[in-house]
């Protein structure tokens, strides 16, 4: 998959306890726009840890990420066809 390389990039900058918050709330709107496109996005946000990488940031930002939680709740609903690949 082509973007596949982009969302490991993303997947990496979610992850760090260093992003600040600005960086990591359009990274949010950024993913949430694929996963609204397309369900493989979701499903390879799924297999690369996504929902915990979600979780944590807004366990961090004390729930402050606008379309987090959506976003996590879509990586979610297809963790049963990520694991079909």
């Amino acid at each position: 998959l082509p973007w596949h390389e982009a969302v490991d990039a993303c997947m990496a900058c979610l992850r760090s306890p260093n992003t600040d918050r600005e960086v990591l709330q359009e990274l949010i709107f950024f993913l949430h726009r694929l996963t609204s496109v397309s369900r493989d996005y979701a499903v390879v946000l799924n297999q690369l840890g996504a929902r915990d990488a979600i979780s944590k940031a807004l366990e961090k930002h004390l729930g402050k990420l606008e379309l987090a939680q959506e976003l996590r709740d879509m990586v979610l609903k297809c963790e049963k066809h990520a694991h079909l690949y």
